[in-house]
């Protein structure tokens, strides 16, 4: 289960409430561990999850909706203007309409798709929908700076804990 969450820090066990994250920080105690650089966390308070367990898709798709339609309209409105100019004809406005409208809606889902892709880069499924976090996962104990070796022995002693429930 060995995961970087940030450059110095490990995840080293999931919990389905946080009273089984404390008795494992405890047994790790009881071992002669330090946990002086352990902390638990709210699964849905990970930094920098992966983009597949945010709300980047949504977001982006939702955007992209949003800005084609607010594309198309500035478009129409720009197209508009541009007809009923002096300087252009109007043996084209149909066509200058439909093509302005048609690049201020194409611009406008590429722009809304990014702004939502993004903002939505920040919110994690888990924290969006909460119910859809795999109860089995609810917590997760978290190591700063902790060596190869270590991380080892702590694996082993949750081993042993999972395999010999109090």
């Amino acid at each position: 289960m060995q995961q970087l969450i940030a450059p110095n820090q490990t995840v080293l066990g999931s919990f389905p409430d946080q009273p089984t994250a404390e008795a494992a920080l405890q047994a790790l105690r009881t071992a002669g561990l330090s946990t002086e650089r352990m902390i638990i966390l709210p699964k849905i308070l990970q930094p920098n999850p992966p983009i597949e367990a945010t709300e980047a898709k949504r977001g982006a798709a939702g955007g992209a909706i949003a800005g084609t339609l607010f594309g198309l309209m500035v478009g129409l409105v720009l197209g508009y203007m541009a007809v009923i100019s002096p300087q252009v004809g109007s043996a084209h406005s149909n066509e200058i309409l439909i093509g302005v409208a048609l690049l201020g809606s194409g611009i406008g889902a590429a722009g809304g798709s990014l702004m939502g892709g993004l903002s939505g880069f920040n919110v994690s499924k888990a924290a969006a929908e909460p119910e859809t976090v795999s109860p089995d996962e609810q917590y997760i104990l978290v190591a700063e700076e902790i060596s190869a070796e270590t991380v080892t022995e702590v694996q082993s002693i949750l081993a042993q804990l999972n395999n010999n429930p109090t």
